[in-house]
């Protein structure tokens, strides 16, 4: 019946099919050249050329193998010479020991007794490696299930249970670096030949996304992998076929070090030992090859952290995941909602991480002593300063003032952080061994004596392991206090500062440094909060003994170890500005040739500093930055409400000022932080790192944040924002519609032809123009410093601007001709005049026939050409309906007469005079829409006696509103805040507005946006207008936020102006757009790019 056999296919031998019993003993390794050199004499070329069966058997492996050399031929025809198909037994040889056949030239082979000795030694090496390779222990860490694939043809069935051994391809030498790429992620299958030890047949590969994670570990000798065939069908398998398998993986003991051995270069360190032209050191290469193979491993086969949250709850903290193993590298790949920027939803996502762990949820409250401290804190403020505390490590001040506290809850604190976990170093549970050697063939000889702790430790820096919990050392005291703006972060601190004043751990020591102010806070301000500050520590200090100094212009560089060293009584408190700080640093620099002087701020070293706004240090390469790093003290604080501004690596400077190890090292930050956000590689574990290293530092807390019993923290009065829609009038219209069609142009042309960027300061300057506009025309022309701070990077092309204001002014001139038909000549207005004076000896009959006013006021008064009296603001409302309409013509309410604004008188006050008032001739375009319209306003609220602060970005702006408000000084006082004042000029302004309104008229702030948006407190105010939008939306919530604060007792309105159909309701969006796409973004570029999207929607006339 042998003849009923089916036929083999071509290309297999039945010697090279089966598999070897013993595949764990060590193997006899022979050279492939020694089985060549053994025969008696290899035919000469000649005789094989002249042999017809050479010629037909070179012909058709030509055909099938290409490149191939005829020395290999020659040599492949020799062994396979006299087989029944020489072709099939050829092709197995070639395609199982493929580096035996690629040898070019003959005459490179070996003396026989050379190869024989050198096989000797290979022998003897694999002996000594065999003995060490049984003494290795290994810990079983998870299981993947994925699919191999056959590479080689099979005649014989891969049977369940058969256990394949893994091989990588052997390392490439620097010439064959192109190679050694190609073949990085090859991970071999292969089985033992039992006919022939000379090699392993392989059957197939792992998949690439596998292949690429296990390979650097096999290579590096960290991991060992098992794998078993779990499935495969009952055919005989095909190349590209797909079977079952189970990988099991391990790590060896020896990949376990001690965490002390752990060390991280310093920046300076790094330089040192940098190669030339290197950008990275051999060992970070190796060290960011193994952690990212790790990673991978992990993220494959499901590992989870195991954390002090999964510890209290008693989740299940299992790691292993028997169904993760897909070959589909996308469904393996973290999910991420990160795409070009860093949205809303992670932000906040950081912020509630700052809010919601449970040892902040389970704050307790600590009271400061009445003797100290003279204001009663709320709650969340209690828990705010428990909190800080606990951050400085002094355990035993928190509780109330008769020192009673929760002993149990306090020990757990101390606890906790004696004993806290290394931030680079992360915890994991050993699973469970669901291995196949384990399960199925209960060979346990992995973990016997391995480790009989239940967990293990893992450096996602380093990549190294270690059996003992790594911990934290020399932690910083101090963090980041980023509670919402108006929640009181400055009371909050300065309850810290009064309840734990100086160092007691070093107040009774006789070797006290002599440079340490173990008694004195450095407080660090914005130059416009110095005196607000210096007013809260008076009112909240209940101690007459302690006091406050102001380090401020003639105050500086005074013998500070004088003041607060050596003194018995030095300032518990020291407040300065960053102005101050960064010009005696730069000082320094300079007299004594890069070294700090040692006089000043920089010659102590101080118990504590606190930075108020501390996000002014964002960019740490400004010399502002630099010199607050070099400032020395054993605590440090930052206050902000917002950490994050612009970019992620914002917080790099906080850290760093904070000395937070190991993240205040920049090339661990850029490595876990800059370099995954800016590459989008990794991004989940990078926002995961950001979130790790908020947690513990960062205190934050909203308005709408509720406490642990649903309560809301604090109780504010309602605050309402409403748009207020103007329109503009002729002239500012004819104006506005030349200038947006020079902007679009512009726009448009650049984007046709891809110079968006190169054009970008042309475009911004038209935008900035379109702007002004909507402020007031009278903008336009002028080269006011506040034009420049469109944009940090952004200057202004002075020649554009000229150009721009002589051609704006001859369209001007154009209107006001064609304006010039319509207006009365002298004669009429004389003769009008008089016949007003005659009909009107008074004004307390007059009634507004649109509104029934009566009398109507003389400040407010309009009168017709046609002699009838309205409310300046009914007959203007009576124009806007009547143009709405698309009138030709504007008649008049009472007598239906035509009427023109050009043709309309306005009414003025003369206390003087026999007839109390004066008639002029009324000039529509002489204000601006939006002062009109803030006067209208103001009109309403002028009963009320409030305080009202009307806010813009445009400094010159505000002075046109500034003149126009001063002709009402008996309705209005009027004083102005911006950035060009002094300190004491500052404080007079805020004190002027602050005190009662004189005569019952409205005190009125006009409020720069930039210097509102820092720490002010205008609590006294209730009513704000905003003037013009600004692209970030939470700038302006932060100066509507000075007035919508604690402290506030009245319900707070703000209006906001925006010009109808005009660029500013684009910037709505623009602003809507950020509220859901958050404003932080990657880098410069990135920045860029967004604001080219966003002019884009400027443009766009769909949107």
């Amino acid at each position: 019946m042998a003849s009923d056999q089916p036929k083999r296919p071509r290309f297999f031998d039945d010697r090279l099919e089966q598999l070897d019993p013993d595949e764990d003993s060590p193997k006899k390794v022979k050279l492939f050249v020694s089985d060549l050199a053994s025969d008696e004499e290899s035919p000469s070329r000649e005789d094989l050329h002249s042999d017809d069966e050479f010629v037909l058997f070179q012909s058709e492996i030509s055909s099938i193998v290409t490149n191939i050399s005829e020395t290999a031929i020659m040599r492949l025809y020799d062994k396979v010479k006299g087989h029944s198909n020489i072709l099939e037994s050829a092709l197995n040889l070639f395609y199982d020991q493929p580096e035996t056949f690629t040898e070019t030239d003959e005459s490179k082979r070996k003396d026989l007794k050379e190869i024989r000795t050198i096989e000797s030694k290979i022998n003897n090496l694999a002996n000594q490696r065999f003995t060490e390779k049984q003494k290795e222990k290994y810990k079983y860490i998870g299981t993947l299930v994925c699919d191999g694939w056959c590479s080689r043809p099979r005649v014989q069935k891969i049977q369940y249970g058969s256990r394949l051994n893994i091989s990588t391809p052997p390392k490439s030498s620097p010439a064959k670096t192109s190679k050694k790429k190609a073949s990085a992620s090859l991970v071999r299958l292969t089985i033992p030949d039992t006919s022939n030890q000379n090699y392993q047949r392989e059957v197939g590969r792992l998949p690439e996304n596998i292949a690429k994670t296990i390979s650097p570990l096999i290579e590096m000798g960290i991991g060992k992998f098992e794998v078993t065939v779990i499935f495969t069908d009952q055919r005989t398998i095909r190349m590209g076929d797909s079977f079952l398998i189970q990988l099991d993986c391990f790590i060896k003991d020896s990949a376990f070090t001690s965490p002390d051995s752990e060390h991280c270069l310093t920046s300076d360190e790094r330089k040192d030992v940098l190669k030339k032209g290197a950008k990275e050191l051999d060992t970070e290469v190796l060290m960011r090859k193994k952690q990212k193979s790790l990673f991978d491993l992990f993220q494959l086969l499901g590992l989870k952290e195991l954390t002090e949250h999964n510890k209290l709850e008693g989740e299940n903290s299992e790691p292993v995941n028997l169904d993760s193993g897909s070959d589909n590298e996308d469904e393996k790949a973290p999910k991420s909602s990160t795409a070009d920027h860093l949205d809303l939803n992670q932000l906040n996502q950081f912020y509630k991480s700052a809010q919601l762990s449970h040892e902040k949820v389970h704050l307790p409250d600590t009271t400061p002593n009445k003797t100290a401290f003279s204001l009663d804190l709320r709650t969340y403020q209690k828990q705010g300063l428990s909190w800080m505390l606990r951050r400085e490590a002094s355990y035993s001040l928190i509780g109330n003032p008769e020192g009673s506290q929760d002993a149990r809850l306090v020990n757990s604190f101390k606890d906790h952080d004696l004993n806290k976990l290394h931030p680079l170093w992360k915890a994991y549970k050993w699973p469970e061994d669901r291995s196949w050697s384990n399960v199925k063939l209960s060979e346990n000889s992995h973990d016997s004596s391995f480790s009989s702790s239940k967990e293990f430790y893992y450096n996602i820096y380093s990549g190294n392991f270690s059996f003992t919990k790594p911990l934290l050392k020399n932690a910083s005291k101090g963090g980041i206090l980023a509670d919402e703006m108006g929640l009181g972060k400055t009371i909050t601190s300065l309850s810290l500062i009064l309840t734990s004043s100086e160092d007691t751990e070093l107040a009774n020591e006789s070797n006290i440094p002599n440079d340490y102010a173990y008694k004195t806070t450095l407080i660090i301000v914005p130059m416009s909060l110095l005196s607000q500050w210096e007013q809260e520590f008076d009112r909240c200090n209940a101690d007459s003994q302690k006091r406050c100094f102001i380090y401020y212009g003639n105050e500086t560089l005074g013998d500070m170890k004088q003041l607060l060293c050596n003194s018995k009584d030095p300032p518990v408190v020291v407040l300065s500005t960053y102005g101050t700080i960064q010009n005696e640093w730069a000082r320094g620099h300079k007299v004594t040739d890069g070294n700090l002087l040692n006089e000043g701020l920089f010659s102590v070293k101080f118990f504590r500093i606190i930075l108020d706004e501390g996000h002014s240090i964002r960019n740490r390469s400004t010399k502002t930055s630099r010199s607050i790093f070099d400032l020395k003290a054993s605590r440090r604080w930052v206050l902000t409400g917002t950490p994050i501004v612009n970019r992620l690596d914002d917080l790099y400077s906080l850290v760093k000022f904070l000395r937070l190890e190991p993240w205040d090292n920049i090339s661990i930050w850029k490595h876990f932080i800059t370099i995954p956000f800016e590459t989008r590689k990794n991004l989940d574990q990078s926002l995961e790192v950001l979130s790790a290293i908020l947690e513990p530092i960062i205190l934050r807390r909203t308005k709408n944040q509720k406490d642990e019993f649903g309560n809301p923290l604090v109780v504010l009065p309602s605050k309402e924002v409403v748009i207020d829609r103007l329109k503009f009038n002729e002239k500012e219209l004819t104006l506005y519609n030349w200038f947006r069609y020079r902007a679009e142009t512009t726009f448009k042309e650049s984007l046709s032809k891809g110079t968006v960027l190169q054009s970008y300061s042309d475009i911004l300057t038209h935008i900035l123009r379109l702007r002004q506009i909507c402020c007031s025309i009278k903008l336009v022309g002028n080269l006011f410093k506040d034009s420049f701070m469109e944009d940090d990077n952004f200057t202004l092309d002075q020649k554009l601007i000229l150009t721009q204001s002589d051609e704006s002014v001859e369209v001007l001139a154009s209107f006001e001709k064609k304006m010039e038909e319509e207006k009365l000549g002298p004669d009429e207005i004389i003769s009008i005049k008089e016949g007003i004076y005659k009909l009107y000896p008074s004004f307390e009959d007059t009634e507004c026939a649109i509104c029934t006013t009566s009398p109507i006021s003389i400040e407010d008064c309009m009168i017709t050409e046609c002699k009838h009296c309205f409310c300046i603001g009914c007959l203007m409302e009576h124009f806007e309906f009547q143009q709405r309409k698309q009138e030709n013509e504007v008649l008049c309410p009472n007598c239906r007469s035509k009427i023109s604004k050009l043709r309309l008188f306005k009414t003025h006050l003369v206390e003087d005079s026999e007839r109390g008032y004066s008639v002029t001739l009324f000039h529509p375009y002489g204000s601006s829409s939006k002062i009109n319209a803030l006067l209208r306003h103001l009109k309403t609220i002028h009963e009320t006696k409030e305080h009202v602060v009307v806010i813009s970005q445009f400094s010159s702006f505000l002075d046109l509103i500034q003149a126009e408000l001063s002709k009402y000084k008996k309705e209005f006082k009027v004083m102005k805040f911006d950035g060009q004042l002094s300190l004491s000029e500052r404080q007079v302004v805020l004190k002027e507005f602050n005190d009662n309104p004189e005569n019952g008229g409205i005190n009125v702030l006009l409020l720069s946006l930039k210097a509102g948006g820092v720490g002010l407190n205008l609590t006294n105010a209730s009513r704000a207008f905003m003037m013009d939008p600004w692209w970030s939306p939470s700038v302006e919530a932060q100066a509507i936020d000075r007035l919508h604060r604690i402290g506030q007792s009245k319900n707070v309105n703000v209006v906001r102006f925006i010009m109808e159909g005009s660029i500013e309701e684009k910037m709505l969006k623009v602003q809507e757009r950020k509220k859901q796409l958050g404003e932080a973004v990657g880098d410069d570029e990135e920045r860029r790019q967004r604001r080219i999207e966003e002019i884009k929607l400027l443009f766009n006339d769909d949107e």
